[in-house]
């Protein structure tokens, strides 16, 4: 009689054994677990631009000749820009770069717009000339162009003959940064300088 009873133990161990892995077959096959999936369509987006536009340079001598100046003159130089691509405004830097060849003497530059500063010595931006505020965007064309004029003066006393028949040339520099996100003039010198001196155009 036990041992009748110990076959009919291992008949039932072994039917257990038998129903778990046919059902694991069975559901190997089908898949336990309900899957979906779903891929978007590919979007993109699009950078705008910032373009500095309407851009001139003018020199008006005191003397009314730009080709005749004698020690004492004054050299009025006008800057004319606008920028637009930025809704939020654009921050400026102008360089005018003076070469008198090798003189000792400095030809000194100033501008009367309270607008406008020059980075004196020791900044990592000296000589560089910032708009403290944002230019807005140009909308209406040429219609209201930035101006700041600039006085390239040659002063009296300070030039001896080294200078009679010389040249002096001059180029200006207009560079714009984009407004959006860069809040303050601080921060917008140090954009400046981390792009650094010359700024790529487009």
């Amino acid at each position: 009689m036990s041992r009748l009873k110990k076959i009919t133990g291992q008949n039932l161990v072994i039917a257990v054994l038998s129903i778990l892995l046919v059902a694991s077959v069975i559901f190997n096959f089908t898949g336990a677990w309900f899957t979906d999936s779903y891929l978007d369509d590919t979007h993109s987006i699009k950078f705008g631009t910032l373009d500095l536009t309407n851009e001139s340079v003018v020199a008006i001598s005191s003397g009314g000749d730009t080709q005749n100046m004698m020690p004492g003159s004054t050299l009025t130089i006008s800057v004319n820009y606008d920028v637009i691509g930025d809704p939020n405004g654009s921050w400026i830097r102008i360089k005018v770069d003076i070469d008198d060849g090798g003189r000792s003497q400095d030809v000194s530059l100033t501008s009367a717009d309270p607008d406008y500063i020059k980075m004196g010595a020791g900044s990592a931006s000296e000589g560089y000339i910032f708009k403290q505020t944002k230019l807005p965007e140009d909308t209406d064309g040429a219609a209201t162009t930035e101006t700041v004029d600039f006085t390239m003066a040659f002063t009296g006393r300070d030039f001896d003959n080294e200078y009679q028949d010389a040249v002096i040339t001059y180029r200006v520099e207009i560079a714009a940064l984009q407004g959006s996100y860069i809040n303050t003039l601080n921060d917008a010198i140090t954009e400046f300088e981390y792009i650094g001196a010359a700024v790529p155009a487009i």
